[in-house]
């Protein structure tokens, strides 16, 4: 996984990571829940946090 991009706005941060393909064969029905962390630059604050990798974007539930 890797952070494709990341937009600061002042109401929410939109976040895109994409999944890159292994090489070799492979045979997964799927992919399990995997955590990611994103660091910011500056403190989160009241803003959101986007799950830019759909459209419309949705906000993603932090833990």
């Amino acid at each position: 996984m890797r952070l494709s991009d990341l937009a600061v706005r002042d109401d929410a941060i939109a976040v895109t990571v994409g999944v890159e393909p292994r090489t070799g064969v492979a045979d997964c029905p799927s992919n399990p829940p995997t955590p990611f962390v994103v660091e910011l630059d500056e403190p989160l604050g009241d803003r959101v946090v986007l799950d830019a990798s759909v459209h419309p974007a949705r906000e993603v539930m932090l833990p």
